[in-house]
Protein backbone atom coordinates (compact mmCIF):
# COMPACT_ATOMS: atom_id res chain seq x y z
CA UNK A 1 0.00 0.00 0.00
CA UNK A 2 1.47 3.41 -1.10
CA UNK A 3 0.08 6.83 -0.03
CA UNK A 4 1.03 8.39 -3.43
CA UNK A 5 0.40 11.52 -2.06
CA UNK A 6 4.47 11.64 -0.51
CA UNK A 7 5.64 11.12 -3.96
CA UNK A 8 3.48 14.10 -5.95
CA UNK A 9 3.82 16.46 -3.04
CA UNK A 10 8.04 15.56 -3.19
CA UNK A 11 8.36 16.38 -6.49
CA UNK A 12 6.26 19.62 -6.41
CA UNK A 13 8.41 20.86 -3.41
CA UNK A 14 11.80 19.66 -5.45
CA UNK A 15 10.35 21.87 -8.47
CA UNK A 16 8.84 24.84 -6.50
CA UNK A 17 11.78 25.16 -4.29
CA UNK A 18 14.31 26.13 -7.37
CA UNK A 19 12.66 29.68 -6.94
CA UNK A 20 12.92 30.26 -3.23
CA UNK A 21 16.46 31.65 -1.84
CA UNK A 22 16.19 29.61 1.26
CA UNK A 23 17.93 26.44 3.43
CA UNK A 24 17.61 23.78 1.28
CA UNK A 25 18.67 20.75 3.63
CA UNK A 26 17.31 17.73 4.00
CA UNK A 27 16.28 18.97 7.71
CA UNK A 28 14.17 21.34 6.32
CA UNK A 29 13.03 19.95 3.08
CA UNK A 30 11.87 16.75 5.70
CA UNK A 31 9.88 19.51 7.82
CA UNK A 32 8.53 21.19 4.64
CA UNK A 33 6.95 17.72 3.30
CA UNK A 34 5.53 17.16 6.52
CA UNK A 35 3.58 20.07 7.13
CA UNK A 36 2.49 19.95 3.45
CA UNK A 37 1.91 16.28 4.35
CA UNK A 38 -0.21 17.03 7.13
CA UNK A 39 -2.05 19.25 5.04
CA UNK A 40 -3.44 17.23 2.13
CA UNK A 41 -5.37 14.25 2.12
CA UNK A 42 -3.96 10.88 2.32
CA UNK A 43 -4.41 8.63 -1.47
CA UNK A 44 -3.30 5.14 -0.36
CA UNK A 45 -3.85 2.76 -3.37
CA UNK A 46 -2.58 -0.69 -4.03
CA UNK A 47 -1.32 -1.06 -7.32
CA UNK A 48 0.80 0.72 -9.95
CA UNK A 49 -2.80 1.14 -11.80
CA UNK A 50 -4.26 2.56 -8.96
CA UNK A 51 -1.64 5.09 -8.22
CA UNK A 52 -1.96 5.92 -12.26
CA UNK A 53 -5.68 6.83 -11.56
CA UNK A 54 -4.80 8.51 -8.72
CA UNK A 55 -2.05 11.31 -9.63
CA UNK A 56 -4.37 11.53 -13.02
CA UNK A 57 -7.38 13.10 -10.79
CA UNK A 58 -4.96 14.68 -7.81
CA UNK A 59 -3.09 16.31 -10.68
CA UNK A 60 -5.98 18.14 -12.95
CA UNK A 61 -5.88 21.91 -12.58
CA UNK A 62 -7.85 22.93 -9.79
CA UNK A 63 -5.95 20.38 -7.49
CA UNK A 64 -2.51 21.01 -8.89
CA UNK A 65 -2.96 24.75 -8.02
CA UNK A 66 -4.33 24.22 -4.60
CA UNK A 67 -1.31 21.97 -3.98
CA UNK A 68 1.57 24.27 -4.96
CA UNK A 69 -0.07 27.04 -2.69
CA UNK A 70 -0.25 24.66 -0.10
CA UNK A 71 3.37 23.64 -0.82
CA UNK A 72 4.18 27.03 -1.09
CA UNK A 73 2.94 28.30 2.28
CA UNK A 74 4.92 25.33 3.91
CA UNK A 75 7.75 26.51 2.29
CA UNK A 76 7.89 29.72 3.33
CA UNK A 77 6.57 28.66 6.89
CA UNK A 78 9.92 26.98 7.35
CA UNK A 79 12.22 29.53 5.53
CA UNK A 80 10.80 31.57 8.20
CA UNK A 81 11.94 29.51 11.48
CA UNK A 82 14.20 26.92 10.42
CA UNK A 83 14.38 23.90 13.09
CA UNK A 84 18.15 24.22 13.32
CA UNK A 85 20.96 26.92 13.52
Amino acid sequence: MVNIMESIVRERLDHLLDNFDCCKCEICKDDMMALALNSVPTKYVTSHKGELFGRTDTMNQSHATGLDIIVIKCINKVARTPNHT
